[in-house]
């Protein structure tokens, strides 16, 4: 699932990349990180419903350069979801990016990954777009503050 957003590659990433912003895009949930800036390796908690934790490690946390897109990439750890997450951030021009966010999520346990992928990927589907609406609605405030700080000079 994707949307173009109006900020630079650099931008959105920065926007993406920071999992406290996930609060606010995920209803219900809190996310846990190491203090200071994410890096390959770090550890994640995503906790829902004050229930649910999604723990997560950072397997791939490029940042997009000239043409190149930025990379995020998450592994699940458990103990109820397994997969990984890869959010994209692809330039398209100098104030618009895409945001590609995909999940490849199975259930931990018995049940083969191919039996429980479909059976998750509606109530992900709609997470996704969720959160990518928010994505959408503070890239578009960020841009603003941008547009007002450019009209000034």
């Amino acid at each position: 699932m994707q949307r173009i957003v109006d900020l630079s590659a650099e931008d959105a990433f920065e926007l993406v990349a920071n999992f406290k912003t996930h609060e606010r895009w995920i209803p219900l949930t809190t996310i846990s990180t190491s203090p200071g800036p994410l890096a390959e390796g770090d550890e994640v908690v995503a906790r829902s419903a004050r229930i649910l934790d999604d723990r997560m490690r950072v397997v791939a946390l490029d940042r997009p350069e000239g043409l190149l897109p930025g990379v995020l990439r998450v592994e699940k750890l458990g103990p109820l979801l397994l997969g990984e997450a890869t959010i994209t951030v692809v330039p398209s021009g100098p104030d618009h990016a895409v945001v590609r966010w995909e999940e490849d999520v199975w259930l931990a346990g018995p049940l083969p990954k191919q039996l429980t992928r479909p059976l998750l990927a509606p109530a992900l589907n709609a997470m996704l777009e969720v959160a990518l609406r928010a994505v959408q609605r503070d890239a578009a405030s960020l841009a603003a503050v941008r547009d007002r700080r450019r009209a000034e000079r």
